[in-house]
């Protein structure tokens, strides 16, 4: 007899069977259970052979199709280690007893993994921690790293205390939503089995609490308020504690002493019914419930023509080298357009945006020639009568530099698409005549152009 059904396994790179109940499973090895991160589905067909037991806890051998080793119960099992989920629980070989096994973490160690029989009566290292990023606290978003249960906030950070308030607000102050709190504590009358309806939560409730304050033989139910269906205890079924989804919701379902707990962080997609499930006529039901809504901003019946828009970028304060640019708020009139801000500090109907600021124009700025001033010339006066510069007489210099828009200086190829200034010139025709030339200097320049001292010619 065969049959077809779906389970979630590690695609593997050989593919031995394993039988476990008379179901074959494929499954890989050679992949430590620490090592895999991806599940996939694949489709099993039972048979009914091959396997040693009946039981809940198969003790079966691992026998490779045609083309594959097989595995005898002679072979060390450990060499060729299996992961498989069944019934959502994870299969694995027994590292000590060569056996499938049930993998699930203990209290105190949830990022130890251990082997279990079905009945939980059988418990033996693994000999391998949970592979990193395994939650190991429900309710939150701690994870396994290191073979060590870390603390993860709900901004994602290892180690970080930033937690969720009781609005789902990451690091808020629980001031954007509103806390619903009471008792509901009477006699019910139902008949044998029978449910009584207490309240209702509506959609989109959160941090959702409903607790026993007193010992009972009650159950507590939830289900959808329409009445067609219940999420926990119904039908006249109780279930054991666990978690269960409720509403979209992850819950959690405790059972203390004849006390009992649901815990659903939510939000709820849909409005839930909390019941009291009688086991016993006449009896006293006590329930203390809480859960948290959204703050609803109470619409202003008129609302201002006034609000704050932000305007466009400014200019840039540099056109290179790295400027900056401002974006601020502008009070606006929804039928004049922009006023003036006055109008709008009082009222506005939205709030002021902070001045906005962002760096512009950060390509580097070209290179410059620095010209330094004029040094004094060599000398203070000048051996050469008339104004023209002897090319060998003295010269005066100055820097040039090639310098950033810091005034750092650069090499000199930086400023090559600039024409370089002179760094000197000549300086005689600037000076007086030294002492000595100066009298024969006059006298030569005194006689008339018209006389010719040589030709004797006016």
């Amino acid at each position: 007899m065969n049959a077809t059904t779906e389970l979630r396994v590690i695609v593997p790179d050989l593919v031995p069977y394993i039988y476990f109940n008379g179901t074959s499973l494929f499954g890989p090895y050679g992949i430590l259970l620490a090592s895999f991160a991806v599940w996939a589905n694949v489709t099993l067909k039972i048979t009914y052979q091959q396997c040693r037991s009946s039981s809940n806890y198969a003790k079966c051998r691992l026998v490779g199709p045609d083309g594959y080793p097989s595995i005898s119960d002679h072979h060390d099992l450990n060499m060729y280690p299996a992961v498989v989920k069944l019934n959502n629980r994870d299969l694995a070989i027994s590292p000590i007893r060569n056996e499938l096994c049930l993998l699930a973490p203990r209290g105190n160690e949830p990022c130890e993994l251990y082997c279990t029989n079905s009945e939980d009566t059988i418990i033996m290292p693994f000999g391998d921690s949970a592979a990193d990023g395994t939650p190991c606290n429900v309710g939150s978003n701690d994870m396994c790293i290191g073979g060590l249960c870390r603390r993860v906030g709900c901004d994602w950070v290892v180690d970080s205390n930033t937690t969720v308030d009781k609005c789902g607000v990451c690091g808020g102050r629980e001031d954007s939503c509103t806390v619903i709190q009471g008792n509901v504590t009477r006699q019910v009358n139902a008949s044998g089995d029978g449910y009584e309806e207490l309240l209702q939560v509506p959609a989109g409730a959160r941090n959702i609490l409903v607790e026993e304050m007193i010992r009972s033989k009650n159950y507590i139910g939830i289900g959808k308020a329409n009445g067609q269906e219940y999420y926990l205890n119904g039908n006249r079924h109780i279930q054991l504690p666990g978690e269960y989804e409720m509403a979209g919701s992850l819950a959690l379902y405790e059972r203390d002493d004849e006390q009992e707990r649901v815990k659903i962080p939510g939000p709820i997609s849909d409005d839930i019914v909390i019941a009291v499930i009688v086991k016993k006529k006449n009896n006293n039901t006590s329930i203390r419930y809480e859960y948290t809504l959204p703050s609803k901003p109470t619409p202003s019946p008129h609302p201002s023509p006034y609000y704050w828009k932000l305007a466009d970028w400014s200019l840039c304060s540099a056109t290179c080298g790295g400027g900056k640019q401002h974006r601020e708020s502008v009070c606006h009139h929804r039928g004049e357009g922009i006023v003036a801000n006055a109008l709008c500090e009082q009222n506005a109907h939205n709030k002021r945006h902070d001045r906005l600021t962002r760096v512009c124009n950060e390509d580097p700025c070209p290179a410059n020639w620095w010209v330094g001033p004029w040094q004094l010339c060599s000398v203070t006066c000048r051996k050469v009568a008339g104004g023209g510069a002897d090319p060998a007489g003295p010269v005066r210099k100055r820097s040039i530099l090639c310098v950033d828009q810091a005034m750092n200086a650069q090499p000199d190829d930086r400023c090559e698409g600039q024409p370089r200034p002179p760094d000197h010139e000549p300086c005689a025709g600037r000076l007086p005549l030294c002492k000595g030339l100066l009298d024969a200097h006059i006298l030569v320049e005194d006689i008339p152009p018209e006389y010719d001292d040589e030709n004797n010619v006016i």
